[in-house]
Formats: C-alpha cells, sequence, structure tokens
C-alpha cells in the first residue's frame, strides 16, 4: 500500500488527526486514500462532492432506512472521514 502524503491535507488536520496523519496511517491504494487505525480503515474524503453523496447515501437511501441522526452518524463514522 503506497503511502499517502499531502501537505495540503496535512495543513487541515487538528491535533489528534495531524498524529495520525505524521505516523504514517494514511494510505492511498488505488488512488482513493484511507486512513487507518488498528481495527478499520475508513475513507477520507478531502472534497466536497463525495462528502455529500456520502451524507445522502447513508441518510437517504433505502438500506439506511431514515434513521436516527445518531445512528445516520455512526454510519457515516464506520465508512468516511473528512478535515472539518
Amino acid at each position: 500500500m503506497k503511502d499517502c502524503k499531502d501537505p495540503s491535507l496535512s495543513s487541515k488536520l487538528d491535533q489528534t488527526w495531524k498524529k495520525a496523519y505524521d505516523e504514517g496511517r494514511f494510505h492511498l491504494p488505488d488512488g482513493i486514500r484511507y486512513h487507518r487505525t488498528k481495527h478499520t480503515c475508513v475513507m477520507a474524503l478531502t472534497d466536497r462532492t463525495p462528502i455529500n453523496n456520502i451524507l445522502q447515501e447513508c441518510h437517504d437511501s433505502a438500506a439506511a432506512g431514515h434513521i436516527s441522526e445518531d445512528r445516520t452518524l455512526e454510519r457515516v463514522k464506520a465508512c468516511s472521514w473528512w478535515p472539518n
């Protein structure tokens, strides 16, 4: 897996995420940036369009079932991450 070092992303990260970035926990397989933790690997997004698509899919799709805000956020966190 190729390491993904991107100075523009690093400048947007808060201290917790910056530490993860500096530790090399962001990777770029097949052109998609991922953040890896001990137990999970989530897609890291920096473009607003995919973020909006993820939010819509986790909230509006038939599989989502119009679940509560908390459950929607859990679904989003399980599959994606982006800087604030």
